[in-house]
């Protein structure tokens, strides 16, 4: 069989013809795959940047609380300047707890009256984010005697030391 030129025209077109959609389809499919492993990456990038971060975190945790002079002072006198800081120095009344009851760790018990909502709020977020390790073992919040707007609260805070 024998093809006039003709037909080996219209074959040559064709076959650059299948090419040419071949080459289309395989470059469509390279992008989209592409694409796709642009956006994995992104998603690791942020999970990498946020898994360096709870790594600072962590690092600053396992290192020794720096030596302040906050640090060194009794647990009682470095709540009452954070009460002092939070304006409640004339309502709150502080009690140590024995070490033996603890296990060497210090501790106070902290109670305060006639608390507005906001004032609790900001003593106990002073207490949390303190410079000093501090950890609130209880609190109890129940409504105030002579008032039912405001609140009486008690706190047992420990520290290491």
């Amino acid at each position: 069989m024998v093809l006039s030129p003709r037909e080996r025209l219209l074959l040559g077109v064709l076959a650059a013809m299948v090419v040419v959609f071949a080459l289309y389809y395989a470059l469509q499919g390279i992008r989209t795959y592409e694409q796709g492993l642009v956006t994995r990456v992104a998603a690791r990038e942020v999970m990498l940047k946020r898994a360096r971060e709870l790594s600072r975190e962590m690092a600053a945790l396992r290192r020794p609380p720096a030596r302040s002079s906050e640090v060194r002072t009794p647990l009682i006198g470095y709540i009452e300047r954070l009460a002092a800081r939070n304006r409640l120095k004339e309502r709150i009344q502080l009690n140590l707890i024995p070490q033996e009851r603890t296990g060497g760790i210090a501790g106070i018990d902290i109670k305060v009256d006639e608390l507005t909502l906001d004032e609790m709020v900001e003593l106990v977020y002073t207490l949390e984010n303190a410079g000093r390790r501090l950890v609130i073992d209880r609190i109890e919040i129940s409504p105030a005697f002579r008032s039912k707007q405001r609140l009486r609260l008690t706190l047992r805070v420990l520290t290491k030391g």
